[in-house]
């Protein structure tokens, strides 16, 4: 089994990226894969690092790329796969910040061989504690799961987060058509569940559950980083529900929610 991994860098050494020492801890899984890290952090990171971190990794492909200018996701997963020299059997989607071992790629291989048809693996994602990913969707509210267990589910009125995506890589590069360019940093990942409904009714839930720190949360412990990564997932959400436009339903929307926050926290979200 390959995979071509995917770690989104922002201002962090391979050293402080939880995703990055979680690799290194499953490469006895990962014979024949290959490792994209795309960093967006102001400055590149020195070549003797990027060498060392290739030979910590046993002679897999690690391919580095550097962004300055802090790309847009939608623009770094419409084209890292193009870095690859060659094909591989799945593809994994990984923030800089999630937590997990060699039992998450040892579930996803188990359940290929429980179920070889899906396009997509999901784990359980949590963050403190509560089940954040996947979840339910309906109409514009999201509804957390209080308890999952493995196997296929339903694509219809679920949506997951990117982080620990395993997307069969024939998928994403032949039948999905990338990602909506004016999506930034959020909105990405209900983008690619939104298109996967359209063509896949089922996906599978792995028995592995992993930990990811969310900004956009609102029990975060950084109430401005909070507010911050709130106006952009707004921004993304008008994107996907509105066209972009304020003036529509999902505009009113997401005033009962600035609304919302501001008499909850008594700090301003009508302003950035």
């Amino acid at each position: 089994m390959s995979y071509l991994i995917l770690v989104v860098l922002y201002e962090k050494s391979f050293t402080q990226s939880e995703s990055i020492s979680s690799i290194l801890k499953s490469l006895i899984y990962l014979q024949s894969s290959t490792i994209i890290i795309w960093d967006n952090s102001s400055k590149s990171k020195d070549v003797s690092q990027v060498g060392k971190l290739k030979k910590i990794t046993a002679g897999l492909d690690v391919i580095y790329k550097h962004t300055p200018e802090n790309k847009h996701l939608s623009e770094i997963y419409n084209s890292f796969v193009n870095l690859s020299p060659r094909k591989h059997d799945f593809i994994v989607l990984l923030d800089h910040d999630t937590v997990f071992d060699s039992q998450l790629f040892k579930a996803h291989q188990q359940a290929i061989n429980a179920e070889r048809n899906s396009n997509l693996y999901l784990p359980v994602v949590k963050f403190k504690n509560s089940i954040v990913s996947p979840g339910k969707q309906i109409f514009f509210k999201s509804l957390p799961y209080k308890d999952l267990g493995p196997g296929l589910m339903s694509s219809k009125r679920n949506t997951a987060i990117n982080s620990g995506m395993f997307i069969r890589y024939s998928y994403f590069t032949e039948t999905f058509k990338g990602y909506d360019k004016r999506l930034k940093f959020y909105g990405t990942d209900d983008y690619f569940m939104m298109e996967y409904r359209k063509t896949n009714e089922t996906f599978y839930l792995l028995d592995y559950s992993i930990n990811h720190d969310l900004t956009c949360n609102p029990d975060s412990d950084n109430i401005y980083k909070f507010k911050s990564s709130f106006h952009e997932s707004q921004k993304a959400f008008l994107v996907l529900h509105g066209n972009g436009r304020a003036l529509s339903i999902a505009g009113l929307v997401v005033f009962i929610r600035r609304l919302k926050h501001t008499l909850k926290f008594r700090i301003n979200f009508f302003t950035d």
